[in-house]
């Protein structure tokens, strides 16, 4: 199912995101050369819809393909879903969620990880989009200093999450240092921008050297994930009407913003088929929720993220997450 090249095909750089699986043929990992020391593991449209990933790395490829230079360390360079990526979807309909397989013996999945893991990687970016309003950031999945080093190196805005716990960035933190990089909504030219200085920066420079201020860092931990029974109904009028719940048409928009006890966020009759999942299968829905007078509010604060109002999304993944400040 993977296949492995050594070198980029000639015409690459012209390469449309939706042309890549009739070009590869499939999910790609370019072992490509460069100066010494260990490569980086970089990996991008592990979801076929989320694209910022893969255009930020032709761009750096192409700026060192044009002035004729040699990457300062060697890359390893996975392109994922070609298939989803043809239709613009995040996940081939009946097919796996190629960010779900991580933590089981699914053949790209396993080799992958064989192959990567036996290159010695530097580290490990796993390059992702959102479809609500979010900022860019970053994500860790454990507490060591080069992954927050790493993590904060992208980012300011930084999100500490175990769960889901089938995902790339946590299957190689066993490994190496690894983050996931949430670039904003897909084809931003501004997460693009950011990823493309982040990470030519990353080539070129030792990024785990000096003392981690961990006192100074600002972290937020994912508590809760916000879903919905397949066949509850959604919209985003804010109106009393036929679906079970009309949110805000702005939710998306209150995004890492500390939501206070009280904020109204749809018109709803009740709770039902509205689902909060915790990992200590605490009853997170009615500690955070609650329905009054005909309206979802917030019952206890918290600070949402990945909120989305693609139904879509919603009914194939998640709703989005419930985040809380850590301490560490």
């Amino acid at each position: 199912m993977l296949k492995i090249k050594n070198e980029l095909p000639q015409d690459f750089f012209d390469y449309k995101v939706e042309e890549l699986h009739q070009k590869l043929g499939g999910p790609t990992l370019f072992h490509l050369e460069g100066g010494s020391g260990a490569p980086v593991f970089i990996s991008v449209l592990l979801h076929g819809n989320e694209h910022s990933g893969f255009l930020a790395m032709q761009k750096v490829l192409s700026n060192y393909h044009h002035l004729k230079k040699k990457l300062e360390r060697p890359l390893l360079f996975f392109i994922a879903n070609t298939e989803a990526a043809a239709l613009n979807k995040r996940m081939v309909k009946g097919d796996v969620d190629f960010n779900r397989i991580w933590d089981s013996s699914h053949p790209l999945s396993s080799d992958v990880l064989t192959y990567v893991i036996d290159q010695k990687p530097l580290c490990c970016i796993d390059i992702h989009n959102n479809t609500g309003n979010n900022p860019f950031y970053s994500c860790v999945n454990v507490l060591d200093d080069n992954a927050l080093h790493l993590a904060r190196f992208f980012s300011e805005t930084m999100v500490y999450f175990t769960e889901p716990h089938e995902v790339l960035s946590l299957a190689f933190s066993k490994h190496m240092p690894s983050i996931t990089i949430e670039a904003g909504k897909s084809r931003e030219i501004e997460g693009i921008n950011t990823l493309v200085k982040k990470i030519e920066s990353l080539f070129k420079h030792n990024i785990f050297s000096g003392e981690l201020n961990r006192s100074k860092l600002t972290l937020l931990h994912t508590v809760g994930r916000m879903s919905f029974d397949p066949q509850v109904t959604l919209d985003f009028s804010f109106q009393k009407g036929e679906s079970q719940f009309s949110f805000l048409n702005r939710v998306d928009e209150f995004n890492f913003q500390v939501l206070e006890s009280g904020t109204i966020l749809a018109k709803a009759n009740s709770l039902d088929g509205f689902i909060v999942e915790r990992s200590d299968n605490k009853d997170s829905l009615h500690h955070f929720f609650e329905v009054s007078n005909g309206e979802l509010k917030v019952a206890h604060s918290f600070i949402p993220a990945m909120i989305t109002k693609n139904i879509e999304n919603i009914h194939s993944d998640c709703f989005g997450y419930i985040m809380e400040p850590y301490k560490i």
